[in-house]
C-alpha cells in the first residue's frame, strides 16, 4: 500500500552518456532512481531532451523524473512532473489497456506526493481516479490498494463514514480475491475508523475478526500486531485485566522476534528516516512497552508499570520519537506520584513539558501539566502550583474547543454520507428502472426468435422422439428389470433379516421373567430387545451405516440369543485397534445372518454348553476392504444338514438371500463383496465347527 515512486541527481556526471539512446538513458535512470536519485535525474533529463515524438516513452521518462524528486524528498516537483506524465497519456497516447494501466500508477504516486504535502482534496481527486482506471483494466488487487489510501486520506481530514466506506469497498475487493491477509489488514483499518468514531465495541469486534484469520494463517509476526491492537483496544474501554493478557501475548511473541521478523511489523506513524528504520524493532517493542505500562498504571501497580515504562522512555528517546518519549515521560510521573516520589516525578513531567511545548502537542502538554500542578503543591512550591492551574484552565478550553470542533465535524459528515448515500440510492434506482426496460425490450425479441427457432426444432424433436422411443422404452424395461431384481432380495432380505422365532423365543424370554418376578432381568432384556428392533428399523433404511452401529446391533442380538438358550454359548468380538470403527461405513446386516446361522444350526445341536462364536474384523487399507471371519466351534455343516433333514418346519433361507444380496452389491457397485465358508476338523476329520471369511468394501463416507 505504498507508493510506485522515486527519483535522481546532478546533470554533469551523465554528460558522458551523451552518445546513447533515449530509451538506453531512460533504463540507466529507471535502474538508479531510488540508490542515487540525483545521478538518475541526469540520465532522465538527458534523455527526456532527446526522445522526439516517442509519447509513451516520453511519459515514462517523466514518471521516473518524478520519482526521482519524490526520494530527493522535493514533493512539489514531483507532484508537477508526475501531473506532466499524466497529461502526455492523457493527450498523446492512445487510451488502450496498457495506457490505461500505467494512467493509474501515475495518479496513485500523484496521490502520493499530494498527500505529503497536505493537498488533501487534490489527492483524494486523483486517487479516485486512479482506482477508476483500476477497475477498468481489471486490477482488483491495486483497486483495493486505492481504496485504501483513500480511506486514509478520509481520515486524515475527519470524515469516517467516507472513510468507512472506501475500506468497506476494499474489503469486498479482498474477499472477492479471497485474500486472507489483505482481508485482516482491511479489517484493521475498519477498526481504526470505528475507533475514530469512539465505537470501541465494534472496533473489538473488527480486530478479533483479524485476529482469527491471522491464527487459521498462522504468521506470528501479524498475530503480534493483532493482540497488541486488541490490548489497545481493551484500554480504551478500561477493561485494564483483558488489555494486559493481550498486550502480554503481543510482547511475548515480539521478543522473541529476530530483526529480520521485527521489520514486517506495521508501525503506526512510522517515519520513513533512514534512523527509524534502524531502530525498526526498538519502535516495535516501545509501543507494546507503553501500552502495558498505561494498563498498569489504571489499576495503580505502579512498580510494574514503572518497569514497562521505562524501557518505552528509553526506547522513545534513543529513537527522537517525541510525543512517545513525552507520554511515556508522563506514565513514569504518574506511578513515582502514586508512590508520593515527587520529586522523581516532577523530574520527568518537566521533561515532558519541555518537548510538548517545543512542538505543541496540546493533549501531552495538558495531562504534564495536569500532575505538574499537583506535584509542585505536594512540595510545597503552591505559587507555581498556581500559575499552572491558571494555565490549566485556558488549555483545557482549548482542548474542548477542538473536541467540540471534532464532534460537529464528525455529525456533518454523517449527515453528508447519509445525503449521498440517499442519492446513490435513488441514482441506482433508476438505472435499475432503465436496465429494466433495455433488459425487457431485449427479452421480448428473443421470445420472438424464439417462437420461430421452436417452430422449425418442434419437427425435429418429434422425429427425434419417434426414433428413440423404442429404444428408449428398450433400455427402460432393461432398467426397471434390475431394480425390480434389486427391490424384491432387499424386500425379501428386510422380511427375514429378524427370524421369526427369535421374536417369539425373545418375547417368552421377556415373558418367563416376569412370572419369575426377576422385574429387573426382564427390563434389561427388553430394553436390548427394543433397542435391537429399532436399529434394525433404522439401519434396514439406509445404504450403508458406520461400523461401530453394525457392531452395536451384532451385539444386542448375540446378549439375547446368549439369554434365549439359556447361556449355552459365549461370543467375542475382535476388532482390529487400526480400525476407526466410528469413521468408516458398510452395508447393514451382513454379519448378522451368518452369526444367527452359526447358532441356530452350528451351536444349538451341541450337547455341552461350551459353545463359542468369535467375530475377528481387520482391515486390508490398501484396498479399502474389511475381512471379516466368523467363526464357530459347532457341530459342523454335516451334521447340521442331518438335523435340518428332520425338522421339516424350519429351512434356513438367511444364508442364501445374503449369498443373493452380495451378488446385487458387486453388479450395483462393482466392489469386490465375497463370502466362502469352510469346515473346520481336527486331525482325524472330526468337525471342529465352521469358518465363514466376509470381504466387505467399506466407504468413509454415506
Amino acid at each position: 500500500m505504498l507508493a510506485f515512486l522515486l527519483f535522481v541527481p546532478s546533470l554533469t556526471r551523465a554528460d558522458n552518456y551523451t552518445g546513447l539512446s533515449a530509451d538506453s538513458l531512460y533504463s540507466l535512470g529507471k535502474h538508479s532512481f531510488q540508490a542515487d536519485p540525483d545521478l538518475a535525474l541526469s540520465y532522465l533529463f538527458l534523455a527526456d531532451s532527446i526522445v522526439g515524438g516517442n509519447y509513451v516513452l516520453k511519459a515514462d521518462i517523466n514518471r521516473y523524473i518524478s520519482n526521482s524528486y519524490h526520494y530527493k524528498g522535493e514533493y512539489q516537483r514531483a507532484a508537477d512532473v508526475c501531473q506532466k506524465a499524466v497529461n502526455i497519456r492523457t493527450h498523446y497516447v492512445p487510451r488502450d489497456s496498457d495506457n490505461i494501466s500505467n494512467l493509474a500508477a501515475l495518479n496513485y504516486n500523484l496521490t502520493i506526493n499530494y498527500r505529503i504535502l497536505e493537498k488533501i482534496d487534490s489527492a483524494l481527486l486523483v486517487i479516485k481516479r486512479a482506482a477508476k482506471f483500476y477497475h477498468q483494466v481489471g486490477n482488483d488487487y491495486s483497486e483495493g490498494i486505492c481504496y485504501d489510501l483513500e480511506a486514509q486520506l478520509y481520515q486524515q481530514i475527519a470524515e469516517p463514514f467516507f472513510a468507512q466506506r472506501c475500506a468497506y469497498a476494499e474489503l469486498a475487493i479482498n474477499e472477492k480475491m479471497n485474500d486472507s491477509i489483505g482481508i485482516a489488514f482491511t479489517k484493521d483499518l475498519l477498526s481504526n475508523i470505528k475507533s475514530d468514531m469512539k465505537q470501541f465495541r465494534e472496533e473489538l469486534q473488527l480486530q478479533r475478526e483479524a485476529l482469527d484469520i491471522r491464527r487459521q494463517i498462522g504468521d506470528s509476526v501479524l498475530l503480534a500486531y493483532s493482540y497488541n491492537n486488541i490490548g489497545l483496544t481493551f484500554i480504551q474501554l478500561e477493561e485494564y485485566d483483558s488489555a494486559f493478557h493481550y498486550l502480554s501475548a503481543s510482547l511475548k511473541l515480539k521478543e522473541s522476534f529476530s530483526e529480520d521478523q521485527a521489520y514486517q511489523i506495521p508501525i503506526t506513524n512510522a517515519s520513513s528516516t533512514l534512523d527509524y528504520r534502524k531502530y525498526w524493532r526498538e519502535a516495535m517493542l516501545a509501543s507494546t512497552y507503553k501500552n502495558i505500562a498505561a494498563a498498569l498504571n489504571a489499576q495503580n501497580k505502579d512498580d510494574e508499570s514503572i518497569v514497562y515504562s521505562q524501557k518505552a522512555y528509553d526506547y522513545y528517546k534513543l529513537m527522537d520519537q517525541d510525543y512517545d518519549y513525552a507520554d511515556a515521560a508522563i506514565l513514569m510521573a504518574n506511578s513515582y506520584f502514586n508512590r508520593k516520589q515527587y520529586s522523581r516525578a516532577i523530574h520527568y513531567l518537566e521533561e515532558s513539558l519541555s518537548i510538548a511545548q517545543k512542538s505543541n502537542y496540546k493533549l501531552v502538554k495538558y495531562k504534564a501539566m495536569q500532575l505538574l500542578s499537583r506535584c509542585y503543591a505536594k512540595v510545597g512550591r503552591s505559587a507555581e502550583a498556581f500559575d499552572m492551574a491558571d494555565y490549566l484552565t485556558v488549555l483545557h478550553d482549548s482542548l474542548e474547543n477542538e473536541d467540540l470542533v471534532r464532534r460537529m465535524t464528525l455529525m456533518e459528515s454523517e449527515y453528508e454520507y447519509n445525503k449521498i448515500r440517499e442519492t446513490d440510492s435513488i441514482k441506482q434506482y433508476h438505472e435499475r428502472l432503465a436496465l429494466k426496460r433495455k433488459h425487457d425490450g431485449e427479452m421480448q425479441q428473443k421470445r420472438l426468435e424464439l417462437y420461430l427457432l421452436l417452430a422449425f426444432v418442434l419437427v425435429a424433436v418429434v422425429i427425434a422422439v419417434l426414433l428413440f422411443r423404442n429404444y428408449r422404452l428398450r433400455k427402460d424395461n432393461e432398467q426397471s428389470a434390475l431394480k425390480h431384481k434389486a427391490l424384491e432380495v432387499e424386500r425379501t432380505l428386510l422380511r427375514t433379516q429378524m427370524n421369526p422365532h427369535f421374536i417369539f423365543n425373545a418375547l417368552n424370554s421377556i415373558q418367563s421373567f416376569i412370572v419369575d418376578n426377576d422385574q429387573s432381568a426382564a427390563e434389561l432384556y427388553l430394553s436390548k430387545f427394543a433397542k435391537l428392533i429399532r436399529m434394525i428399523l433404522d439401519n434396514s433404511m439406509k445404504q450403508r451405516v458406520l461400523l461401530s452401529d453394525e457392531l452395536l446391533s451384532l451385539s444386542l442380538y448375540l446378549d439375547l440369543e446368549k439369554v434365549r438358550f439359556a447361556n449355552k454359548f459365549t461370543y467375542r468380538i475382535n476388532l482390529n485397534d487400526d480400525i476407526e470403527d466410528d469413521m468408516i461405513f458398510v452395508p447393514p446386516m451382513l454379519i448378522q445372518p451368518f452369526v444367527e446361522n452359526a447358532i441356530l444350526h452350528g451351536l444349538m445341536h451341541k450337547e455341552s454348553a461350551d459353545g463359542l462364536i468369535t467375530v475377528n474384523i481387520n482391515e486390508r487399507p490398501a484396498d479399502h476392504t474389511l475381512v471379516c471371519e466368523i467363526v464357530d466351534n459347532g457341530i459342523g455343516r454335516k451334521a447340521a444338514a442331518e438335523y435340518s433333514l428332520g425338522n421339516k418346519k424350519h429351512r434356513s433361507v438367511g444364508m442364501q438371500l445374503t449369498r443373493d444380496r452380495l451378488q446385487e452389491l458387486n453388479n450395483q457397485t462393482q466392489q469386490g463383496f465375497t463370502c466362502s465358508i469352510t469346515d473346520l476338523v481336527d486331525e482325524q476329520g472330526s468337525p471342529l465347527g465352521t469358518k465363514v471369511v466376509i470381504i466387505i468394501p467399506y466407504s468413509e463416507d454415506v
